[in-house]
């Protein structure tokens, strides 16, 4: 009885949705309603995911973290409604219990974002920068699409007692439009953000407009030229006067900010010609250029480089070369125009032989972390929100792996890695490391390992070396999988040798609730200890 009066109110809720939707939008096709209303009237998809861990030790700054991870998404009659959370015991830089979020509701050609959102733009104006605001993208058809977008760059943050740390509320909005095609496509966008004046934070706000333009044209079956262009104009402090621009393009200045006496406007752009064997382009970014809408650009410099790839039998050999300018209008003291390359061969023709090398002199802008151990990085969630880059200006890696004779019941290799990186503020990375891994098919897995690691910033440089050995199984028809790890890590600066033994077992009960524990020790003079739980939930219909 009840599934009938359940299906006569499904039966009259679908004509009401029939004429919502043919109100709210009179160019949805009658196909497309036809599969909303024949989709399920509900259904539901999540999952939970709780991460905790507790330190013990002398070293242990906070004992107990948890994480808590969620999301849902709704289903009706087709549309899909996506919900995200996550929750902690830590203070981000939010002042509310979630520190993320997102709504994210489509229909067809409509997709829209409400919340957490990431957009690219351009590489020269919106890249990388998450905000939080709403975000609609309108693709009617293959070959239009527009978004649009307006949100919060950053919340608005008090300075601590050095006078330090502080930040303005800096809003954001914008809109691209982009038309493709099967062999050209080209988009420009407008992108702005200010600052919002606060009397408690001795910061000048800013305000900044960019300008881009981008787009390729397949000029053959093997040819193809794209390019971007970008112009931004920057307003360092909006309290300033305001006053007449002699920028040679002033209008569009005018329309957008007012020009004031710490407003400049600066260029960027790049263009590259293609083929599948050659590739040729010139990058200029003007002294000073930025955007609000990046967290970091690199600035002042022009490139020209030449890119080749080319395989023959089972190498394939590639390589970037180029002449890198830091002063193109020699307005510098002391500039820096230097030959630069990059290379990088690729081994994989020996089923049992595997290779590959890389090397760059491009400057790159990269995060980069000191080497921790696990019980030194006594809170893994607090770097969560942490950002920490630094410009690289070499960069090279090897890895050389052998696999042993493959048979039903087994397989093994064993690997050899090194990587090398020279950052900012004399920074310098050292990696290496010998792994050996053998498996059963049946799941048992052993493997051991060697590495040795340096770095150094300015004046303090840390090196450690350390050696790995494991041996794992499954157990309960392969749903659960447990292994027991030791090491041992020589700190060699300050001539401190320790020993982790480690236990970690992970099962999967009935298909949808992982579990998983780790406990980790440390013996030595500095007494360590680590637990850990994982659980997790995944429904749905």
């Amino acid at each position: 009885m009840k599934t009938k009066n359940m299906v006569k109110k499904i039966s009259i809720l679908k004509p009401c949705l029939f004429l919502i939707f043919l109100c709210i939008n009179s160019v949805f096709s009658g196909q497309d309603i036809d599969r909303i209303l024949n989709s399920k009237a509900f259904s539901h998809n999540g999952s939970v995911v709780l991460n905790a861990m507790s330190n013990f030790g002398q070293n242990s700054s906070n004992s107990f973290t948890y994480v808590l991870f969620g999301h849902y998404t709704p289903e009706f009659f087709g549309i899909a409604l996506p919900f995200s959370m996550m929750y902690s015991n830590q203070k981000f830089s939010y002042g509310q219990p979630f520190s993320s979020w997102q709504f994210a509701p489509s229909y067809r050609w409509i997709r829209t974002q409400f919340g957490e959102a990431n957009v690219q733009f351009s590489p020269y104006s919106l890249s990388g920068h998450r905000f939080r605001g709403a975000v609609i993208d309108v693709k009617p058809n293959p070959h239009w699409e527009i978004t649009a977008l307006y949100g919060r760059l950053n919340d608005y943050r008090k300075a601590d007692s050095n006078g330090q740390n502080g930040s303005l509320l800096r809003l954001c909005y914008g809109a691209k439009i982009a038309y493709n095609s099967s062999t050209y496509s080209v988009s420009s966008s407008f992108f702005k953000a200010k600052d919002v004046t606060h009397a408690t934070v001795d910061l000048a706000p800013q305000e900044n407009v960019v300008l881009a333009f981008s787009g390729h044209w397949t000029l053959t079956k093997n040819i193809r030229v794209s390019g971007d262009l970008a112009s931004s104009a920057l307003t360092k402090n909006t309290n300033d006067e305001r006053v007449h621009s002699d920028f040679k393009i002033p209008n569009w200045v005018g329309l957008c900010l007012p020009y004031r006496l710490s407003t400049s406007v600066f260029h960027a752009y790049k263009i590259n010609i293609g083929s599948p064997f050659l590739n040729v382009g010139y990058e200029y970014v003007a002294p000073h250029y930025h955007s609000l809408g990046a967290h970091y650009f690199t600035n002042d410099f022009e490139n020209f480089t030449v890119n080749g790839l080319h395989k023959f039998r089972n190498i394939a050999i590639g390589g970037r070369f180029g002449v890198q300018n830091d002063d193109p209008k020699n307005q510098k003291i002391n500039s820096n125009r230097r030959f630069v390359y990059a290379a990088n061969l690729d081994y994989s023709g020996n089923s049992r032989i595997f290779g590959q090398l890389n090397y760059s002199t491009f400057q790159t802008i990269s995060r980069v972390e000191r080497f921790l151990t696990e019980f030194e990085n006594t809170n893994s969630y607090a770097s969560l929100d942490t950002i920490v880059f630094r410009k690289v200006e070499q960069h090279g890696d090897i890895t050389i792996g052998y696999r042993f004779r493959e048979n039903e019941h087994s397989q093994q290799q064993i690997q050899w890695f090194v990587s090398m990186q020279s950052a900012s503020q004399n920074g310098r990375f050292i990696t290496s490391s010998m792994n050996y891994a053998w498996s059963q098919k049946g799941g048992k897995n052993l493997g051991a390992s060697a590495f040795l690691h340096h770095d150094a910033f300015a004046d303090e440089s840390r090196s450690s070396f350390g050696l790995t050995a494991f041996f794992g199984n499954t157990f309960s028809e392969k749903h659960g999988h447990w292994r027991i790890t030791v090491s041992e890590t020589l700190d060699i600066y300050n001539r401190r040798n320790s020993l982790i033994l480690k236990a970690s077992t992970s099962y999967v009960f009935r298909k949808k609730h992982p579990i998983q524990m780790q406990f980790s020790q440390r013996f030595g003079k500095d007494y360590s200890a680590m637990v850990s739980f994982s659980y997790g939930y995944s429904f749905g219909r």
